[in-house]
Order: C-alpha cells, then structure tokens, then sequence
C-alpha cells in the first residue's frame, strides 16, 4: 500500500483529474496569465467568504446537473483553465466532469487545490465581483504559449501591427510545455516535501519486515 502511495505522489502525468498544482505554481500561473480561465466551483456560502481574484463562478460543477454554461467556449477555443475549491477533491471531481461528459482536453485543465493550501501558501483572498469567462466573448482566442522570450516579443508586434481591433486579446506570453502539452512551472510542485515523510515511513516499514 505504502509503495503504491508513493508511486502516486511521484507521477505527475496528466489524468481525468487534470494536472495536480501547488499553491505557488497556481499564483505563478495567474500573475503570469498562463490561464484564459479561474473557475472556483464552491457554493455562494464559501464564495462570499472570500475567493481567488479574478475567478469565475460555476457553484457546484462537481455534482450532475451542473452545467458548465460560462465556459462552454473553451472547449472549442482550445483554453486554459484552472480550477480550484477548498481543498481540491471538488476541483478534481469538477475536471472529471469536463472530460468525462464534456470532451475537454485533460491537457488543459489545470487543478489549483482549494483556498485552504492558497491561504496556508500565504496568499489572500478577497471580496471582489466574479469576472466574466474570456472563452464566451466574440472574437477570443486563447493564449498561446510560447518557448522563448523573443518569441513573445515578436508575436506582440505583430499583433500590435494587425489591422484587427481585436488583436490584443491574442494575449500571447512566454512559457515552456512539455511533450504532453502541459505548462512547465518554475515555482516549486511541493511534491518533494509532501514526498519525505512517506518515503521514511516506507522505509522504516521496509527495515522492520528485513
């Protein structure tokens, strides 16, 4: 049991559950605008008790009959989203859902843990109106994420340079994703630390069966 415990913790591939992050990758990705997309699927009750800023609402999207109306678009468009509640099993339920009944890319859907992690990493929470889901505006395309910083210097001008009044929503950015598709984060996954007092149970139980 224990091994397979720590086999878990050790994989980070990407599942129907999305891809696991820590509150710092979660605060990197958003002062970065990694995401076209916060989604926080708690209730009124826990929303109006304080939230990431910048989210959107979808109350309850882990549970049947929810539909995810507010971000229907970001199927289409290929988006970026990252969902988050109060310790990340109701995120994880909700991405479920996305692929499951759905068809979003589990590539794209990104599980942000809950504001308990948010608030124990240090951060705050406020009190601030939703933001309405960029994937349902007209003319949204979703951020591109690129492997260099002159490739992001290049693609803004051009965008600067376009005849479309729309060409600054490309809101293209500089970042890295590995084979699979996935945002490659500089801020630690908190995997090693979660990792150490397994791994000495696993061995102190090893040592006493030896």
């Amino acid at each position: 049991f224990l091994f397979a415990l720590l086999i878990n913790q050790l994989i980070g591939q990407v599942s129907s559950e999305g891809i696991s992050l820590s509150s710092q990758q979660l605060k990197e990705g958003l002062d970065k605008g990694f995401f076209d997309v916060l989604l926080d699927v708690r209730t009124q009750q826990e929303w109006d008790d304080g939230h990431i800023d910048n989210a959107t609402q979808l109350f309850r999207l882990a549970n049947r009959g929810v539909e995810p109306t507010k971000i229907l678009g970001c199927k289409d468009l290929d988006c970026t989203i990252a969902v988050y509640c109060t310790i990340g099993v109701r995120a994880g339920n909700a991405i479920k859902r996305l692929v499951n009944e759905y068809g979003y890319k589990s590539s794209n859907l990104y599980n942000g843990q809950g504001i308990d992690q948010w608030k124990e990493a240090g951060y705050s929470l406020v009190n601030t109106d939703e933001v309405s889901s960029n994937c349902n505006k007209p003319h949204y395309q979703c951020k591109t994420c690129n492997s260099t910083i002159e490739e992001k210097t290049n693609n803004t001008a051009l965008a600067t340079n376009a005849s479309d009044s729309n060409a600054s929503d490309l809101s293209l950015y500089a970042c890295m994703k590995d084979e699979h598709g996935v945002i490659q984060f500089e801020a630690s996954s908190g995997i090693k630390g979660a990792l150490a007092p397994l791994l000495a149970l696993f061995f102190v139980t090893v040592a006493f069966y030896l």
